[in-house]
């Protein structure tokens, strides 16, 4: 496996994207973490209690990743309309076209 990400590594890809399983779950990610150039750690919203995310780290950044930043995956933005905007206030999330609509 070190030597197939070397290769791609190399290859003509600027870009090559190993995707692992949840770091809980099994060691895979923590086992290639020292191949890759950087890690980006994805966490589900409304799904990762904090605690799980904060040990999930905690077990990879024993193989000393350079961890590039995290993902928020499956984020539901219909479930609160309202949100608020450091720069516009709070707003209604609504947009016209959108909704069910009678038949004329």
């Amino acid at each position: 496996m070190q030597q197939l990400l070397g290769n791609l590594a190399h290859g003509p890809f600027d870009w090559v994207i190993v995707d692992t399983p949840p770091v809980l779950a099994v060691t895979d990610a923590v086992i290639v973490a020292p191949w890759v150039s950087g890690v980006a750690f994805v966490v589900g919203a409304e799904m990762t209690p904090r605690r799980l995310a904060q040990r999930a780290v905690q077990t990879l950044q024993t193989s000393r990743p350079q961890i590039l930043g995290v993902v928020l995956n499956r984020v539901d933005f219909d479930r609160n309309k309202y949100y608020y905007s450091r720069y516009y206030g709070y707003h209604y999330k609504s947009y016209y076209g959108q909704g069910d609509s009678a038949q004329a």
